[in-house]
């Protein structure tokens, strides 16, 4: 059901307990820290803030990807014959395409890379997984687009690769057409499964790649292991693993070791998935702890929806004309409380039920 506003949400069916805390849960140790140890604000300049005190990037672009969503942003998402890639990796990038022996380990390089999508800072479950897929109908879409769907497309790239996407892009026609790799592949079943939760919304999900630029298949060469863009990669699970305050998770999709031995001493919840290199989709079935990691998925979603009722309702309080405040303020302490909208009877009406994160 889509929440279109509150002044229907005044009906109330019996009360339902969800999302009971989960038992037995993994969770890793917390690293010790330092009481003089610098503390930075979660977000793109509390980022950019510790790279240059805490890894030594260049104080005046911290960002390697800035450069290529600069170039996207002037090009487009899809360029002929453009070269979409870091100054420091270009050299490498055309050495492994010149070296490998197969066709579809070569990277692409004349559309936009993917190294994030949705919003890091704020998303509740963060995929860390290999590289973006590439498919030809990617540029056959772009192509297909029109101007102002063009301007669309480039954007989302372009602010992804900023470190500024606010979610993801389930259920935008105009996207979907560029990012055919995750629609046929990943996406199908992730979206079933998440959309399945009541409250789910495309803000609740970002992803990480360990290499950030596309190919058909993932071919790792010598040129390749250590790219600029891969290790600013891993600074920022890390920065995320230790500056992130509220609660969200990780889940690993692909290249388990490498997110492993970042993660090592981390204090927040990791989620493995069971058969990550040919089902690397998050659904109850392909989650290694079962029921306790979905629970957790569940849990970390029906917080991150009570937040944004919180929010609506405030935001209607503001603007309300006297008329409806006085509901508007008891749903908010309903939902403040915990009582909020879990679901749809089967009238399609709204059940108001109290959640235990």
């Amino acid at each position: 059901m889509k929440k279109n506003g509150y002044c229907d949400i005044v009906w109330r069916s019996s009360a339902v307990t969800l999302c009971d805390k989960p038992k037995n849960t993994h969770i890793m140790k917390q690293p010790q820290t330092h009481s003089n140890s610098p503390k930075f604000e979660c977000n793109k300049d509390g980022f950019f803030e510790y790279l240059k005190a805490c890894k030594g990037y260049d104080a005046s672009n911290p960002n390697p990807w800035q450069e290529v969503a600069d170039k996207v942003a002037s090009k487009g998402y899809y360029c002929v014959g453009e070269e979409y890639a870091c100054t420091d990796d270009l050299p490498l990038l055309q050495k492994h395409n010149e070296s490998t022996k197969k066709e579809n380990a070569k990277i692409v390089l004349d559309v936009a890379p993917n190294p994030f999508e949705g919003d890091v800072f704020n998303a509740k479950i963060i995929v860390l997984t290999l590289n973006p897929g590439f498919r030809e109908k990617n540029r056959v879409g772009y192509n297909a687009l029109d101007k102002a769907e063009k301007e669309k497309s480039t954007h989302y790239s372009v602010k992804n690769l900023e470190l500024e996407g606010q979610g993801m892009y389930f259920g935008d026609k105009t996207l979907e057409k560029t990012r055919t790799y995750w629609n046929e592949v990943t996406k199908p079943k992730t979206v079933e499964g998440l959309q399945n939760i009541f409250g789910f919304d495309n803000a609740d999900l970002a992803i990480i790649e360990h290499f950030g630029y596309p190919s058909v298949e993932y071919g790792e060469t010598k040129y390749t292991k250590n790219l600029k863009t891969t290790q600013f990669a891993k600074d920022l699970v890390e920065f995320l693993a230790t500056y992130r305050t509220d609660d969200f998770c990780f889940v690993i999709a692909r290249r388990k070791d490498v997110w492993d031995d970042i993660l090592q001493g981390c204090n927040k919840h990791v989620i493995e998935l069971i058969n990550s290199r040919s089902k690397s989709y998050i659904s109850k079935g392909n989650v290694k702890n079962g029921a306790t990691d979905w629970q957790r998925i569940k849990s970390l979603i029906y917080e991150a929806d009570k937040q944004r009722q919180i929010k609506k309702l405030k935001d209607a309080i503001a603007k309300d004309d006297g008329t409806m405040i006085s509901t508007y303020e008891r749903l908010l302490q309903d939902v403040e409380n915990g009582v909020m909208v879990v679901g749809v009877d089967s009238e399609n009406r709204p059940i108001m039920g109290k959640i235990h994160p």
